[in-house]
């Protein structure tokens, strides 16, 4: 996590943009519309369910 922090702070000082985390994830979802990471999430729980039969 200290290692993003520094990130973020580099590119705040050449007037970019990090984003890490759930944050990451919020980006995503209002730039496109699209919950992604609840997608991975759902595709993830469906193949864990079919690896325990």
């Amino acid at each position: 996590m200290k290692i993003q922090k520094a990130l973020e702070t580099l590119y705040a000082g050449v007037a970019g943009k990090y984003y890490f985390g759930d944050a990451a994830w919020a980006y995503v979802r209002e730039r496109t519309g699209v919950d992604l990471k609840g997608i991975l999430e759902e595709l993830a729980k469906e193949r864990g369910s079919r690896n325990e039969r």
